[in-house]
Order: C-alpha cells, then sequence, then structure tokens
C-alpha cells in the first residue's frame, strides 16, 4: 500500500515531488500520488418498507415504483460497452485528471469525451503529451489515438501537456463551448485554452487561443482546474485553476486563480484580472482540488470551493459568490470545513451536485485515507446545501457520508452524475482506485443514486459497482459523467484506468445507459 505522501520538506523541489508524483518522471515507475432516512430502491442502499396502508381494497397509495437502473448490476470493466486504449505503455491515460467532457464540441450531436495522455511522444520528444478529444467512438475495443476526432499534441518535451483536462464552458462568450488543459510540472505551470468551435484534425499547444502562465515558479499551476460558471456576473463563464504549490502566502500554503479573462485571446499571468485565493495554512497546499459550477444556497451565483487536503485532517474552504478580481486568504473564506479525523486528506476531491434532491447543490468532499472503516477505507462527505449560508468553523460529517472499505481509497475522484436514473434526483459517480476486489489495487468505483440521505452509508452496499479486472490497474483513479456520449438518449459513464485490460497500458472504460 502506498500512503499519502507528508509534504513539509524543506525545499521546492521535493515539496513538488512528493505533491504530484504522477506528474514528473523522477519519480520512476511509482506514478502514484497516492496509494438516516431510507430514500428508496434507487439509493442502492437497502430499503425499509414505510407503506403502512393494509386496506387492499381501497389503496389510493399512488407511491410508483423507481426507474430501473440503466446499468448491469455488477458490473467490471470487461463488460464495459466502449473500451479507448493507449496506444503504447506508460502514456499516462487513465491517470487522476485526465478524463473529462466538455459538450459536444465535434458537433456529433452527442458529448464529447476529453482524455489527456501526459506521458505520450506527442510529437516534440518523451512525456510531451497530447489531449484525445473522441466523439461517438465506436463499440468494442480502440486504440484512443485512431478513433479521436480531435488531437492536440504537447510542444514540450517533459512539458506532460493534458496532465489535467476540462470542459471549460464558454469562456469567451461566443456561444461554443472551450476546452482547457495544463501543463503543471514545467516552470510555474500553464494553462492552456482552446475556444470553440473545434474541427477535426491534429493541432499544438502553442495554438491555444488564451495562454496563462502562472506566477510562482514550481507553483504547479494547473495542477487542479474546473469550470467556474460566471463568478462575477458578467455573462461569460470563467475558469477555476489550483496553484497548490504556490508560496505567495506562506510556505507551500497554494493558491486558487479564478481566471476572470479566460476568453481574452493571447498570453498573460495567471493572476491578471483574476480572482486570487491564497492559503494561509503552511504547507496545506490549497488547489489542490477545485470546485465545479457550485451553488450551495440557491441564489443563482456559484461558489467556490478550494481543498487543503494536507493539514491535519484535511479541509475544504467555501467563498460565496459573485466576486469581483482581487486577492482573498483562505481565512477570508466564508466558511471552513475540517476533515472529522486527523489524516483523513479531505479535499483531495471536490464536487457539487443536488444529491437530495432539495433543489440546492451539495458540497461533495473526497477524503480517500479516513480510516472510519477500516485503515484507508476511504469516505466520501456530503454537505447538504441549503438557502442558511454556512458560515465559521465546521466539521465534515453533519449530512451524509458514504464509507468505503478497507484498503480501498474511496474519493480519490468525483464526477457527480447528474441524473442517472431519471428519478428527478442527481447520482454520483466516485472512485476507489485501491480497491482489490477484482485483483490487487485493481480499483472500483461506485454509482450512488440519489436522494441519498443523511447518515453513514456503507459503499459496500451499493449495487451499481464497476470492478477492475487488472492487477495495479487503478481503475477509477479518474471517473466523469459525460452525459449521453453515443446518441442514445440516456446518459452514460466513463472510468479512467492507469492499465486497463494489459497491464500498463491505460484505458478509458465507457458504459452506456440503457
Amino acid at each position: 500500500m502506498l500512503p499519502l505522501p507528508t509534504l513539509h520538506a524543506p525545499t521546492v523541489l521535493r515539496l513538488a515531488l512528493l505533491l504530484l508524483c504522477g506528474l514528473l518522471p523522477a519519480c520512476g515507475d511509482v506514478k502514484i500520488v497516492f496509494p438516516d432516512a431510507d430514500t428508496g430502491d434507487d439509493t442502492g442502499l437497502p430499503d425499509t418498507d414505510t407503506d403502512t396502508d393494509t386496506d387492499t381494497a381501497t389503496d389510493t397509495d399512488t407511491d410508483t415504483a423507481p426507474p430501473p437502473d440503466p446499468f448491469e448490476d455488477p458490473a467490471s470493466t470487461m463488460d464495459a460497452d466502449i473500451v479507448l486504449e493507449a496506444s503504447g505503455r506508460t502514456d499516462g491515460i487513465g491517470y487522476g485528471g485526465g478524463l473529462a467532457s466538455g459538450g459536444d464540441l465535434l458537433g456529433s450531436s452527442a458529448n464529447d469525451l476529453i482524455v489527456g495522455a501526459r506521458y505520450v511522444d506527442g510529437g516534440a520528444g518523451v512525456y510531451s503529451g497530447a489531449v484525445y478529444v473522441v466523439a461517438d467512438p465506436p463499440l468494442g475495443r480502440s486504440t484512443l489515438a485512431e478513433v479521436a476526432g480531435m488531437t492536440i499534441r504537447g510542444s514540450v518535451e517533459y512539458g506532460q501537456f493534458g496532465s489535467v483536462v476540462t470542459g471549460a464552458g464558454d469562456v469567451d462568450g461566443d456561444g461554443y463551448a472551450d476546452i482547457a488543459a495544463s501543463s503543471p510540472s514545467i516552470g510555474a505551470g500553464t494553462v492552456y485554452i482552446f475556444n470553440g468551435p473545434f474541427e477535426e484534425g491534429d493541432r499544438l499547444d502553442s495554438d491555444a487561443d488564451n495562454t496563462l502562465v502562472g506566477d510562482t515558479e514550481y507553483g504547479y499551476a494547473g495542477a487542479a482546474l474546473a469550470p467556474g460558471g460566471d463568478v462575477n456576473a458578467d455573462g461569460q463563464d470563467d475558469l477555476i485553476v489550483g496553484v497548490p504549490n504556490s508560496s505567495e502566502g506562506c510556505q507551500g500554503c497554494g493558491a486558487v486563480m479564478v481566471s476572470l479573462a479566460a476568453g481574452v485571446r493571447g498570453t498573460a499571468l495567471l493572476s491578471t484580472d483574476a480572482v486570487r485565493i491564497y492559503g494561509d495554512r503552511t504547507y496545506g497546499q490549497i488547489g489542490y482540488a477545485v470546485s465545479s459550477q457550485l451553488d450551495v444556497n440557491g441564489d443563482g451565483f456559484p461558489e467556490i470551493a478550494v481543498g487543503s487536503p494536507y493539514t491535519a485532517g484535511g479541509g475544504v474552504g467555501l467563498l460565496y459568490g459573485p466576486f469581483r478580481s482581487g486577492s482573498f486568504d483562505l481565512s477570508d473564506a466564508d466558511a471552513w470545513f475540517a476533515g472529522d479525523t486527523v489524516g483523513t486528506s479531505a479535499g483531495t476531491a471536490l464536487g457539487g451536485a443536488d444529491v437530495d434532491g432539495d433543489g440546492y447543490d451539495d458540497l461533495l468532499v473526497g477524503a480517500p485515507q479516513d480510516g472510519e472503516a477500516g485503515l484507508s477505507a476511504g469516505k466520501v462527505y456530503v454537505e447538504f446545501g441549503s438557502s442558511t449560508r454556512w458560515s465559521g468553523e465546521n466539521v465534515l460529517g453533519s449530512g451524509a457520508t458514504l464509507l468505503g472499505s478497507a484498503g480501498d481509497y474511496a474519493g480519490m475522484a468525483l464526477g457527480p452524475a447528474d441524473d442517472v436514473d431519471g428519478d428527478g434526483t442527481d447520482d454520483l459517480l466516485l472512485g476507489a482506485p485501491y480497491s482489490s476486489v477484482g485483483a490487487p489495487y485493481a480499483g472500483m468505483s461506485y454509482l450512488v443514486y440519489g436522494p441519498i440521505g443523511a447518515g453513514a452509508h456503507p459503499l459496500s452496499e451499493v449495487e451499481s459497482v464497476f470492478t477492475g479486472v487488472q492487477q495495479s490497474g487503478y481503475a477509477g483513479y479518474s471517473v466523469a459523467s459525460p452525459g449521453d456520449i453515443d446518441g442514445g438518449g440516456t446518459p452514460d459513464i466513463a472510468i479512467g484506468a492507469m492499465s486497463g485490460l494489459e497491464q500498463s497500458i491505460g484505458a478509458i472504460f465507457v458504459f452506456l445507459g440503457e
């Protein structure tokens, strides 16, 4: 078992190596960062029949059966409808941050997958990296590079372009979806933004419409990316960028930059025209994870959530929108949520979705090293949103908790699944990449159907599971809920594995909803 690294080295280099081992060739072969109420059948959790009406002759009970599970239960990566494989060993496909969707980017009338391959030779030399955009992939096994409709290649040897990818929303306001991809490990880190509409074919990272360069050498700008929505209410989407190795506030405190000018063409410092949030806890490294579009109080303005997994128990800072450009310390956050025990690594992954069905987004926090259910079982906290704003110091766990099994590292990756089963409530897809159910460290992913009620829910009772089969495959190290990939009219899910069906051959497994 590979433990979470202890990141309090005195030098920038050692801190950088420990923070993002998966981004650096210096790490050698070790490229892992670190190893209630009953709500119905569709939760994947046990039911309790609360219908006490026994008058069958006059029964007017209008309860309807929950919608059917759109995925076969249980399933393994061998059962995937679509398998997109690396073209060579250690291409870096399936790593955390390297899987996303940005909607219909290439005009296929279905959603497209964005896949980063940080270690591939994109044409500029070793580890120059590449990003693939795949539209309407064929059923069965295919080589990702051969079926990609558009390929963006890194132009710097060891640049590891495509380490993190995301659909950026519409940052230039032209009505077309945009893409962001990063190269965190070179210099201060760089984020590349490509504006739609897109055409099939090849291009280079240097063809980006907007290039945002980090301010701090070895700051790892772009170690986390997320579409922020319109955080400053100017009518255009903004981009959230994690800079977890920044020492602007204090040594290793980290920073989060929300670029308000992501749609401006050209090259600029990331901090230019941005909301700048600096950590205030030494080696807390905020920006290891950042939120996606999140509105927990329902006022129509997105919030910003920033993860700080290397404080004592980990934690999450929350700032309510709207924002204007300017600087904040994490101490200025409207609310702080601390992990409930030391060493939980809370804040390793973040997400937002309305998983309890009350109309407010809920804050989702991955804590993969939490030990409540067993050593390194992992946990996902669900903090329920409401019209009442959170404030001050809080302890995670007041809402629901989803508990992994010993050794799972559950919550390493989160992919809110929107409403997969069509019951009107968002669902949650999460990765447990160290699970050894299918094979040692083969990994597993769980699809938890909403509504999710308060209290503790063991993930071992969830019915929709997707088990890895390749030893040391770490399936679930990246997960995504991209919507309808094949145009079949139902949402699909995608799971990344660093070794898919063959050792060291990364893969993306796509399961089509029925």
